[in-house]
């Protein structure tokens, strides 16, 4: 595969991954799980699937995996810390972010380097609560020299009914590539056992050109 090809496959596998964390630590001893697929309404084919999970090691420190796949292209496996910035108590939450770990594409794995920073906030919508989770990120793939830019914000409500709205705004840049925009409006889903929630999501992909698609995930909290 041609360096221009190659580095395509890494934009488009980098801007499609999620964002799960904001700027809160997962309680000590606690673990979230995100299991999700994405199905290409033009292709008419499931495009993504993608695993995340995370682990509160310490009140101080979380522990975790995020996994993503592209289906017959590309991938990546990641292992990561999340630290906080000041004090967990606060309203305002930072955390700081490292994940190392590898992509490949067409079955070959190179490594990749994740640096980033989370910001997270509780809100109140008169009875309604909610919360707000913007996160900035650097991905490196040394064997490119292709850094990747991305900025990521979730708005979500987290009381109020079983089925509660949240929107996913993920953006991306990079070096000689126009920038990724794509705006995923969606519901949240309680599930029948405790601890689990069903994420159903409208993704629009609006730059550089238009797709839409259908994005299902399962969190789970234990």
């Amino acid at each position: 595969m041609c360096r221009r090809g190659a580095i395509l496959l890494i934009w488009l596998m980098a801007a499609a991954c999620p964002a799960y964390a904001g700027g809160w630590m997962r309680e000590k001893g606690r673990i979230f799980t995100a299991t999700g697929a994405v199905l290409d309404f033009d292709a008419k084919r499931l495009r993504e699937s993608s695993f995340y999970a995370e682990y509160g090691a310490l009140d101080w420190l979380t522990l975790g995996i995020d996994y993503n796949l592209v289906l017959g292209t590309s991938s990546h496996a990641l292992l990561f810390a999340r630290v906080p910035i000041g004090r967990i108590t606060d309203p305002h939450r930072f955390a700081a972010q490292l994940g190392v770990g590898g992509h490949s594409i067409l079955g070959n794995w190179w490594p990749m380097y994740r640096l980033s920073l989370h910001y997270g906030r509780s809100l109140s919508l008169g009875t309604r609560q909610g919360w707000l989770a913007i996160d900035t990120t650097l991905e490196m793939y040394p064997a490119f020299d292709l850094p990747v830019y991305k900025l990521d914000a979730t708005l979500g409500q987290s009381n109020g009914g079983r089925i509660r709205p949240i929107f996913q705004l993920e953006t991306g840049a990079a070096r000689g590539f126009d920038p990724v925009v794509t705006l995923t409006p969606g519901v949240m889903i309680d599930g029948w056992a405790d601890g689990q929630v069903w994420h159903l999501g409208l993704q629009n992909r609006l730059s550089p050109r238009y797709g839409l698609s259908l994005k299902l995930a399962l969190w789970q909290s234990f």
